[in-house]
Order: structure tokens, then C-alpha cells, then sequence
């Protein structure tokens, strides 16, 4: 052998090697090689742990954890605990004679039902990535506005990068309903347009997005994602619609039925989807609807009270942190709720009502620790004059030890 051979990746001479490996006008020595291997292993293991299944958990355990986080909507919560349970049931069986195709769900409800925090429970309960989209902001591509390969680019972002889990990930898309197909005769670029792009990312395809940039760095490297495992739920108030079904209920004269409490209002269909102004095609690849109701006061009280994570149990806390015991009354929670359900802001409103009407106390408390140590919320403190001072005789319990003078 030639004394001038050496390894092509470390320059080591075939004198300080065991074995020289020759190749087409190259070598390589037995060290490299096992650096080699042990490069592609620590390749596998990696890959093994980013396909690891997602745990198919049960529709009842879904069920049961979505009951911590979100009140009533039973009906709605069963449809879409079946649908994530067949989703990944679906994706964890791949040797399979049938292709079974995807779940994905159309959720139906008024502003501030539930319906994203319903998805991002059930996200967060089977550890999964998770995105939320508004609808309103895209167009078709080309025009100004956010493309839709950016909802698959925020995905990847949410998964840290990581592809794998990426494409086994939740969209949300919310809003759904501002992009029904437009009436107008020119080119409808935020309504038909918009669910014509989105029909292969839901039905399921490659799709080569840019994770970093966007439209503001095009030139950045772009990734391929397989949307094939990706669970899509859209959602949307759509008022008009859900407006006509409850004629029947909200009639007078001699057409109103006798009968209005027991009358069970007509569950949406893909057809009044589609007169409503979403394209055949798109309704297509979501085969499950799920209604969920308007949230009476009572509920929202619910809400305010039951939930591990409710408003009542994190203003307590709270206030706890400055010593001060907090106390909402009854009455309180359901003007709370009243208001909510008048203002149309339902559950997503109930936060900017507590703010409010408790911005007086969280102001003064802390410069007075020690004086005070509970506070009462009565339905009159709803909406107080933010200028005026907590009355502590009336709703403040303070510390009976009397100050010292000063000097």
C-alpha cells in the first residue's frame, strides 16, 4: 500500500490505522467508520422518540377532562371527544386493508361558548401540538393578507420544530364563518377563495411552509409538512343562520307553538352550511358538526365557580397573596353572568367584568397589607365609579387593632 494514503475525513496514514477502507478515489479508516455508525444510531433513536403514537384516549376520558374546564355543552363534548378518539385511533393502526378517512369537526356556536377552550383542552390533555387561527386574517395566495400555509407554520413553531410531532398536532380555526363565499361579482379573495386554499391542508397533503419568516422572509429555508395526521376543527358563531333555526321558538301571534320550552331546535346540517355561504367542497372534507348552546346565566355562574382553573378560585388566589380573604356573593356571580349574556360576549366577557368591578379593591389593598382582611362582593359593586375608594365599612372586613399615632 502506498505510504502516502490516508483517510479521506480524518487525514490520518493507513501507518496509524488498523484497516483503511479504499473507495472510488477515496479512503476512509476504522475509527471513521464507527464515528459513522454511531452517528446513523444516535439518527434512529432520535427518530424513534419523535414517532412515538399519541396515546388514543377513550371519548369518556376526554369527556371527564374536558368536565374540569369547560361547563355543560355535553352533547357537543361527546361528538368531538368520538372525533379525536377515531383521529388518532386512525393514526396509530396504520396496518390497515381500509383508508379510513380524517374526523375533522365544524363546531357551531354563539361568541364565548366554549369552543376554543374546548379544543385546547383536549390538545393539552393528549400533549400534543396546538394552534389557533383566526380565519379573518387570511386570503387567498398572492393577495395581502397571511397565506394559509402560515396556520401549518405556526404548528411547527408550536412543536418546537419538531416535525414529527408537528404532523400529529391540532388546528383550530376560528372565526370560520367570515370566510362564507361572497354575494359580490368581482373576485372573492377572503371568502370562496380562502376555503379553496384550505382544502388540501384539511383533506390532507404535502405542503411546503416556512416556519421562521413567512412573507417577511421568503428567502429562508422551507420545510415540507404532511397534513395527512393533522386534526383540523373549524369553528364559527354563525349568528344569521343559528338566528332562522330558532324562528319557531322566538314567534308570536297565532304561528308561535304552545308548546316552546319542549320544542327542540332543528340541528344544523351541511345544507344550511352551504346556503349559508361555505363551498360544497369544503363542508366535505368536515364531516362532524357539533352545536354547542348559548350559556344561560346560570351556567356562566357555573363556569365562574366550578372549573379548576375558574376566575373566582384565581381572583381568590390572587388577593390571598396580599392576605385578604375574598368573598363574591351569590347574587354578584349571576350580575356577573346577567351582564355577560346582555353585553353578547358570553364566558369570554365574564374576565372584563370581574376586572372592573374589582379594580377598585386590587387598587388600594396593597397599600394598606394588614388593615384589610376580607372583602365581600355584593351585585352592587358591579361597574363602581373606579375614582372612588372601596367603602370598608361596608364591604371590607378590616383589622379591628387600632393604629398608633403618629407623632
Amino acid at each position: 500500500m502506498d505510504k502516502n494514503i490516508q483517510c479521506s475525513f480524518c487525514g490520518s496514514s493507513h501507518l496509524q490505522t488498523k484497516h483503511m477502507i479504499e473507495g472510488n478515489s477515496a479512503y476512509i479508516c476504522d475509527e471513521c467508520v464507527v464515528l459513522c455508525l454511531g452517528v446513523i444510531e444516535d439518527g434512529r433513536e432520535k427518530r424513534k422518540k419523535t414517532e412515538t403514537k399519541v396515546p388514543a384516549k377513550t371519548p369518556e376520558t376526554i369527556v371527564d377532562n374536558l368536565n374540569n374546564h369547560v361547563i355543560g355543552q355535553d352533547k357537543a363534548k361527546k361528538l368531538i371527544a368520538i372525533a379525536v378518539y377515531n383521529h388518532y385511533k386512525r393514526i396509530n393502526n396504520k396496518k390497515l386493508d381500509v383508508d379510513i378517512q380524517k374526523s375533522n369537526v365544524i363546531i357551531v356556536g354563539p361568541t364565548g361558548s366554549g369552543k376554543t377552550l374546548i379544543c385546547s383542552s383536549i390538545a393539552k390533555f393528549l400533549d400534543v401540538p396546538f394552534v389557533q387561527y383566526d380565519c379573518t386574517s387570511l386570503t387567498e395566495a398572492g393577495y395581502v393578507g397571511d397565506d394559509v400555509d402560515q396556520i401549518i407554520a405556526r404548528l411547527v413553531v408550536a412543536a418546537d420544530g419538531d416535525i414529527a410531532r408537528a404532523q400529529k398536532g391540532i388546528v383550530y380555526l376560528d372565526e370560520v364563518d367570515k370566510i362564507a363565499r361572497s354575494d359580490s361579482s368581482g373576485r372573492d379573495v377572503r371568502g370562496e377563495g380562502v376555503q379553496q386554499s384550505l382544502l388540501k391542508m384539511i383533506e390532507g397533503g404535502v405542503i411546503q411552509v416556512n416556519p421562521k419568516g413567512g412573507k417577511k422572509a421568503p428567502n429562508a429555508d422551507a420545510v415540507d409538512i404532511d397534513t395527512t395526521n393533522i386534526l383540523f376543527i373549524v369553528g364559527g358563531a354563525f349568528n344569521s343562520l343559528t338566528d332562522t333555526q330558532n324562528k319557531n321558538r322566538n314567534s308570536v301571534g297565532f304561528g308561535r307553538p304552545t308548546n316552546v320550552d319542549k320544542i327542540e331546535r332543528k340541528a344544523i346540517s351541511h345544507r344550511d352550511l352551504i346556503k349559508f355561504g361555505m363551498i360544497p367542497e369544503f363542508m366535505g372534507r368536515l364531516p362532524v358538526i357539533a352545536e354547542l348552546e348559548t350559556l344561560s346565566p346560570e351556567a356562566l355562574q357555573r363556569i365562574l365557580k366550578e372549573p379548576k382553573n375558574s376566575l373566582v378560585r384565581q381572583y381568590q388566589a390572587l388577593f390571598g397573596m396580599d392576605g385578604v380573604e375574598l368573598e363574591f356573593t351569590d347574587d354578584y356571580l349571576l350580575g356577573v353572568s346577567e351582564l355577560a349574556i346582555k353585553e353578547g360576549t358570553g364566558a369570554r366577557g365574564l374576565r372584563a367584568i370581574l376586572e372592573q368591578s374589582l379594580a377598585p379593591h386590587m387598587y388600594s389593598i396593597p397599600s394598606q397589607k394588614g388593615k384589610i382582611t376580607k372583602v365581600t362582593m355584593e351585585k352592587s359593586d358591579l361597574f363602581p365609579n373606579l375614582t372612588k375608594l372601596p367603602d370598608n365599612k361596608v364591604h371590607e372586613q378590616t383589622d379591628s387593632t387600632p393604629e398608633h399615632p403618629s407623632s
